[in-house]
């Protein structure tokens, strides 16, 4: 078809020079010469422009073929897929990048219309043909192909038409970029972005992002938490939340971040937005850009202040600890792996003799008696992991005495589980030892006698029959056993109770007493003898541990009796079988409720006895310059006339006369009071004393109401001492409620106070109570355990702190009590008992 298109004209004026010399031929036959110079005439120039076409035509087909040459070599080294289509779909060329990424090769596709588009991609690829049929060219775009053997790949694709020298469109070259490698990177980087994300939004501790100027970049959750400051409010700006104390240590620290080095478990503070101060713990790491250069840096806070408590909380237990442990009875050792002592209380180094710190580090052995030295020795060489064992051990005391004692051993183990010493609680039994032996001496004693006279009841009974003797015996001998343990728990002054299942089952004669019950067949819950459910607690744990770590607990307690009444106890309680708890405990009780009265009533005689040597030589030592100095003022009243002086002189006398009743009380505190008691109506005592406050009543502004109880009957006191107690108490209120402070100045407006006294007596069995209750301030809660000690006062500016402890004195004369304890709406109350007759 080319080479046509080339000689196409050359041949039709070759031909067209044919006809022009056939014409002179038929012309002129007659000369052949002219016919054939005529020919040649007529053909030469168009031989010859055919020869120039011809030649042309072959130099540019020459060009043609090195320039399509050129442009398939282009084709086929492309490194992306290129693929040629007509305007019908129609695969023209394919470069061998498309064959080795698709697998199909040119022969394979040429004329072909290959489907290698995803069902799901149609709808893009459509618009894409129809752009380029257009002859619009297709920027690149991301879409799938998928390849012979199946696999789909991301493309990105671009298209551009191609077009004949008339400039018509006739195909499109399509290249088909691969960018499954690339899609798959930005998957992982996306998925890596979440994941650090994720992982920062999650930080378990706050953490801040600096730049070099200190300025806020980027702030986590948590320190929002944590500081309450957000990412918004931070960003772009410093943050202040160094405590004054802490900035100098701070500022070394950002130093060092500076200069690029890292910050570890630093130990500061720091406040949060709502001024809390917290302790932190900080670590910090720089962070760099691209060139390796310092960008920022990353810290992180974490908030230890409650590890920093607990810490505290630690070392408090830990001395709490180490003081019980110091203030024990028991000896406490620890024995390290080598038999040497690793840890010595007092109380072992007292037992022996020595001072701990000669103990420490010294061999065991140095101190255990040659005969307990072997058993000892297996002990510490073989222990028992988490098993308890006790021994009897012999000691050699300092004084060159023998001390008998039981260890109670438990091994000690490191982290690894191996090994690492034993842990001993030595209990002094050197008297029981003593008293063991003498027992053991009669009892070995009596079994001779027992023998001998086992040996008389076999002869004289040998004619009965073995098996009527034998059970006759079991009889006798099991009721006997029965009556006796029956008798001997009934006669014991001890209370004595079985528990089982938190139930008292069944109580002897002297428990029933104590908790004034009614027979021994109880089922009653033992929660309800005590004060309170928490105390039923403390009890049964100490309790439980004492039996469970040396077989017997005791313990001192308060008891709630079925009346209401409270009575201290010492309890103690051991296991019916050690070996089964379920089958209940036997407590026994003991009443040491008078024990304790008297313990509190020796040390308080023993505080009288000394404030009241002490009063007696104070006042021994004001009496004889006041005595001289009454005498003196009576010759001056004599020898002067003078009105003014006179008044100024009774007030120096009057003075006087208070020292001189201040005396009298001190010395009341150590001298026995004198007074006759007869029948006295404590009704008219209290109404005649407060006949005397009238006039400072009213001029306190203070009422007082006394409710008597009607037909109350006399009983057998002093009225003067009875009258001076309710003589204090009356004052004493008044006081109180005219807002008289400490410092003797008042301390509330009169307004702001119910102004009343309320006196009471009642018949309560053979005891007359007497309450006293004011309106005023009441008693602060440190002082009601030493108001009726002797000097014990607050009123600073007036008073010795007496009165209360005479009153306390009288009342305890006449066999009686007294208590001072705050109302619940405010107040103090004073409840007097007094015998009808003294015991």
């Amino acid at each position: 078809m080319r080479i046509w298109t080339v000689l196409q004209k050359p041949i039709l004026v070759l031909l067209c020079s044919m006809a022009m010399g056939y014409a002179a031929f038929y012309s002129s036959p007659q000369k052949p010469v002219n016919f054939l110079i005529s020919m040649l005439a007529a053909g030469f120039p168009t031989y010859f422009l055919l020869y120039l076409e011809i030649s042309s035509r072959d130099k540019l087909d020459k060009t043609l073929v090195k320039s399509e040459g050129r442009h398939r070599t282009f084709m086929e080294h492309l490194p992306d897929p290129t693929i040629v289509y007509d305007m019908e779909g129609r695969v023209l060329y394919c470069n061998p990048a498309f064959e080795q990424m698709f697998g199909w090769s040119f022969e394979e596709l040429i004329g072909e219309k290959p489907n290698f588009v995803p069902q799901e991609e149609w709808t893009i690829t459509w618009d894409i043909i129809k752009r380029a049929v257009q002859g619009e060219p297709v920027r690149p775009s991301e879409t799938r192909r998928l390849t012979k053997d199946g696999r789909i790949l991301n493309i990105r694709l671009s298209t551009s038409p191609f077009y004949n020298r008339s400039g018509k469109q006739i195909g499109n070259v399509v290249i088909l970029a691969d960018i499954t490698d690339l899609k798959n990177a930005e998957k992982a980087l996306k998925e890596s972005e979440e994941r650090y994300r994720l992982l920062w939004k999650y930080l378990p501790d706050p953490t801040i992002v600096y730049d070099m100027e200190g300025n806020v970049i980027y702030c986590s959750p948590m320190f929002e938490k944590t500081f309450g400051w957000s990412t918004e409010e931070l960003l772009g700006k410093k943050i202040n939340f160094v405590p004054e104390e802490a900035r100098t240590e701070t500022m070394e620290k950002v130093m060092n971040m500076l200069r690029g080095e890292r910050v570890s478990s630093f130990e500061t503070k720091r406040l949060t937005r709502d001024g809390r101060k917290l302790d932190i713990r900080l670590n910090t790491a720089p962070f760099f850009d691209q060139k390796g250069e310092q960008i920022g840096n990353m810290v992180i806070l974490r908030d230890v202040t409650e590890l920093k408590q607990a810490e505290d909380a630690v070392r408090e237990s830990e001395k709490k600890y180490r003081l019980l442990v110091e203030t024990m009875n028991e000896g406490l050792v620890i024995v390290a792996d080598n038999l040497h002592f690793q840890y010595v209380n007092s109380a072992m180094a007292a037992m022996l003799g020595y001072a701990a710190e000669e103990m420490i580090q010294r061999v065991v052995m140095d101190y255990v008696d040659g005969d307990s030295r072997r058993l000892m020795h297996e002990l510490l060489q073989q222990p028992l992991q988490d098993k308890s064992t006790s021994h009897e051990i012999r000691w050699n005391k300092k004084n060159g005495k023998i001390m008998h004692s039981i260890v109670s051993t438990k091994t000690l183990l490191n982290d690894q589980g191996a090994f690492s010493g034993i842990f001993a609680v030595i209990t002094d039994i050197t008297d029981l030892t003593k008293t063991t032996e003498a027992l053991r001496k009669a009892h070995d004693e009596l079994e001779i006698k027992v023998e001998l006279r086992t040996k008389e009841l076999l002869a004289a009974n040998e004619k009965l029959t073995i098996e009527i003797n034998e059970r006759n015996m079991a009889e006798a001998a099991l009721r006997k056993s029965e009556e006796t343990l029956k008798a001997i728990l009934d006669a014991s002054p001890i209370g004595i109770g079985m528990v089982q299942q938190q139930t008292l089952c069944w109580a002897n004669r002297a428990m029933m007493h104590l908790l004034e019950g009614e027979n021994e067949a109880v089922t009653t819950s033992i929660k309800e003898f005590f004060l309170n459910a928490n105390e039923y607690e403390r009890v049964q744990g100490l309790l439980s541990k004492g039996i469970l770590e040396q077989g017997i607990g005791q313990i001192e307690t308060q008891l709630k009796t079925r009346l209401g009444t409270s009575i201290d106890c010492h309890l103690r309680a051991s296991a019916l079988d050690p070996a089964d708890g379920s089958k209940g405990i036997i407590i026994s009780a003991m009443n040491i409720t008078q024990h304790k009265l008297i313990q509190r009533k020796l040390i308080r005689s023993e505080r009288l006895a000394a404030t009241g040597q002490l009063a007696a030589f104070i006042a021994h030592e004001i009496n004889s310059p006041l005595q001289g100095i009454a005498a003196l003022l009576h010759s001056i009243r004599r020898s002067i006339s003078q009105k003014e002086v006179l008044g100024d002189i009774e007030l120096v006398d009057r003075a006087f006369n208070n020292i001189r009743d201040t005396v009298k009380n001190l010395l009341d505190l150590n001298r026995p009071r004198m007074e006759n008691k007869q029948a006295a109506d404590i009704n008219e005592i209290i109404q005649s004393t407060m006949a005397l406050f009238q006039g400072h009543l009213r001029k306190n502004k203070i009422k007082i109401h006394f409710q008597p109880a009607e037909h109350l009957p006399r009983l057998i006191a002093s009225p003067q001492q009875l009258g001076q107690v309710m003589m204090n108490l009356i004052n004493n209120s008044i006081e109180a409620i005219s807002g008289v402070s400490q410092q003797g100045e008042r301390v509330l407006p009169d307004h702001k106070i119910q102004r009343e006294i309320r006196i009471g007596t009642e018949l309560s069995g053979n005891l007359i109570k007497i309450i006293i209750a004011d309106t005023g301030p009441g008693i602060a809660q440190e002082d009601l355990e030493h108001i009726f000690d002797p000097f014990y006062t607050r009123k600073k500016a007036m008073g010795m702190g007496v009165g209360l402890s005479i009153c306390h004195d009288i009342i305890e004369e006449h066999g009686g009590s007294i208590i001072a304890e705050n109302h619940a709406d405010g107040g103090a109350v004073f409840l007097i008992k007094l015998p009808l007759k003294r015991r």
